[in-house]
């Protein structure tokens, strides 16, 4: 049941993943890099551990030591900080913090402020499944900004992007400690398989969220028209 939950969290990030490997096809940006890639500034950031980047956004402690159920992680010096995947909570950058490590899951941080796509579909390993596409948002508590993602998106199968048969879906988002804005847009030549996505916030996060200029209620966030 523990490889299949792992299963299933890395089927959902496949929409990151493969634009990842987009970027990295296009512009040679690492699937997977060292912590410091990012944050070459940041002296600590060089230390030698297990930790890694996937992509810009996640931060993977790994747990290599038998019977270890806690991990201690040093967090990049990140002006919006880290939120700590499966628990909800929000740290600062440029700290060690010590995070669950049972063996339910790895630990997993985000960046504050990151939009992270992911396939909303049900997937059971038996039939293929469809193209239910979400974005997980992580707009920092505290404080305003701004963060954008644009999500390269083609039939997955043939080499038609290279005659221009890709789209590329926009996630533009500014917060501020009283609410959430989202602005969603396409564009391109490919016909999406989807015509509506959904914003996923964090739990605990109650804060008005407004899309396109429309104020939606969590039950709205699920199908936002694209």
């Amino acid at each position: 049941a523990l490889v299949r939950e792992t299963m299933l969290l890395r089927a959902r990030l496949t929409p990151y993943y493969y634009d990842l490997l987009y970027r990295a096809h296009s512009a040679y940006e690492p699937f997977l890099r060292p912590v410091f890639y990012n944050y070459e500034d940041d002296p600590a950031a060089f230390a030698e551990s297990d930790d890694f980047m996937v992509g810009k956004d996640l931060l993977v402690a790994s747990v290599v030591n038998k019977g270890q159920f806690q991990r201690q992680v040093y967090l990049p010096k990140e002006a919006d900080g880290w939120m700590d995947f499966h628990t909800g909570l929000w740290y600062a950058g440029g700290q060690t913090v010590t995070v669950p490590a049972p063996l339910q899951y790895c630990p997993l941080l985000v960046r504050g402020g990151a939009i992270i796509p992911v396939n909303d579909a049900e997937i059971d390993f038996v039939h293929k499944a469809d193209d239910k596409r979400g974005f997980m948002l992580f707009p920092p508590r505290t404080g305003s900004g701004t963060s954008s993602y644009d999500l390269f998106e083609d039939d997955g199968e043939t080499q038609a992007y290279r005659q221009g048969a890709f789209a590329m879906v926009h996630v533009d988002m500014r917060w501020s400690e009283k609410q959430v804005e989202v602005t969603v847009s396409k564009s391109g030549s490919y016909d999406l398989p989807y015509r509506s996505l959904a914003l996923h916030l964090p739990a605990s996060d109650g804060r008005p969220v407004i899309v396109n200029g429309k104020s939606l209620s969590r039950e709205e966030l699920s199908a936002v028209a694209l």
